[in-house]
C-alpha cells in the first residue's frame, strides 16, 4: 500500500480519481504502480485518508478491488474541490449558490 511506504517530505494532497467502468483493472493497477515510482522517486507522499475515488457504473465488487489497490475513500457527486463546486449532469442552483452567495458579500 502506499500509505505504508516510507515518509520522507511533503505529501501529495488531495487526489482525485474518477474510474469509468470501461478502464480495464490492470490499467488501475498501472496508475497505481506510477503512483509508487512517484513515490520513490521524488519522496512525496500521497495521503491516501485525503485522497478520493468517484466510480460511475461499476459493480460494487469492482469498487472494492479498486479501493483494496488504493486505500482511498469513495466520494460522492455533488462536492467542492477548492471552493468550486463539482458536479454531475445539469447545472442546480443549489450547488452554485455558495458561490452566488460569496460574489453577493464582497
Amino acid at each position: 500500500m502506499l500509505q505504508k511506504l516510507k515518509r520522507r517530505n511533503a505529501r501529495i494532497t488531495p487526489t482525485i480519481i474518477y474510474v469509468l467502468r470501461e478502464i480495464p483493472l490492470e490499467s488501475i493497477e498501472a496508475l497505481r504502480d506510477l503512483f509508487t515510482k512517484y513515490v520513490n522517486s521524488v519522496g512525496q507522499v500521497i495521503s491516501c485518508r485525503k485522497s478520493t475515488i468517484f466510480a460511475g457504473g461499476i459493480s460494487t465488487t469492482r469498487l472494492q478491488n479498486i479501493i483494496n489497490l488504493f486505500d482511498f475513500s469513495v466520494g460522492f457527486f455533488p462536492f467542492n474541490y477548492l471552493g468550486v463546486p463539482i458536479f454531475k449532469g445539469r447545472q442546480k442552483a443549489c450547488y452554485l449558490q455558495p458561490i452566488a452567495d460569496r460574489v453577493k458579500s464582497k
